[in-house]
């Protein structure tokens, strides 16, 4: 029988293979040595976002980069379906 964890652990693995870095969850928690988000309420792991939009767009001037940052930390809504609707709209624009 295919249960979550064989669900999971397959996910993870091809995400891995294309290139992704993979955290287990007990380690990157708020309380850890390294953290890496400031509470379990950021859906975002707020540095490595950063850092990726610095690698996707190095010719774009910090001050837009920081713009679009806070654009999608702060979508403006409590609605998932909403929020997931603006953030996928700021990358089509």
């Amino acid at each position: 029988m295919l249960g979550e964890n064989t669900i999971e652990q397959s996910l993870i693995e091809q995400l891995v293979a294309q290139g992704y870095t993979y955290h287990y969850g007990p380690d990157i928690v708020p309380y850890c040595d390294y953290p890496q988000r400031e509470s379990f309420t950021s859906v975002l792991l707020e540095g490595h976002f950063k850092e990726s939009l610095i690698k996707l767009y190095p010719g774009i001037p910090e001050l837009a980069l920081a713009e679009f940052y806070q654009k999608v930390l702060n979508l403006g809504t409590e609605d998932v379906m909403e929020n997931n609707e603006r953030y996928f709209g700021f990358w089509s624009h």
